[in-house]
């Protein structure tokens, strides 16, 4: 019965350290928050980047929440440490990585660096998918089979 309170209060810390995040008011510093060499950099991009981070840690601390109370109550406790302790850890990891380059993506367009990217035809933060042997430069795909390309 500890375990699951554990993880609980594990999830609800989680969520609970994001919120002040996701409301811009933990200022640039070297102790908490998303830190990267872009966030550190710039203050619009700490703030931008810490909000998008902290909706990562709020969804996360949810899911690990969901699985210590909803694991045991349908039948299996005995999955439920594992399954926790990869949502921690998965959801920490993921939310880092996308935050980062979320932070280098943003210094890099206000600096003027970097190719600028667009959601147009995509899959929002995903890439359009461009087949193999294509030069995305040209205009002209009448070439490429169409099967292939989620662009159009």
């Amino acid at each position: 019965m500890v375990v699951p309170v554990v993880f609980t209060l594990l999830g609800a810390l989680v969520a609970g350290m994001s919120v002040p995040l996701l409301r811009g008011r933990v200022p640039p510093n070297a102790a908490f928050g998303l830190m990267t060499p872009a966030t550190l950099d710039d203050k619009d991009v700490w703030y931008a980047a810490n909000e998008r981070a902290a909706r990562g840690g709020i969804a996360n601390g949810v899911v690990v929440i969901a699985l210590a109370v909803g694991l045991p109550l349908a039948g299996a406790p005995q999955l439920m440490p594992l399954a926790c302790a990869v949502a921690l850890v998965c959801g920490g990891v993921a939310t880092a990585v996308d935050g980062s380059r979320y932070a280098r993506r943003m210094l890099e367009g206000k600096r003027g660096k970097g190719k600028q990217t667009t959601t147009e035809g995509g899959f929002g933060c995903w890439p359009e998918l461009i087949p193999m042997g294509v030069d995305p430069q040209r205009t002209d795909h009448a070439a490429a089979p169409k099967l292939l390309t989620l662009a159009t």
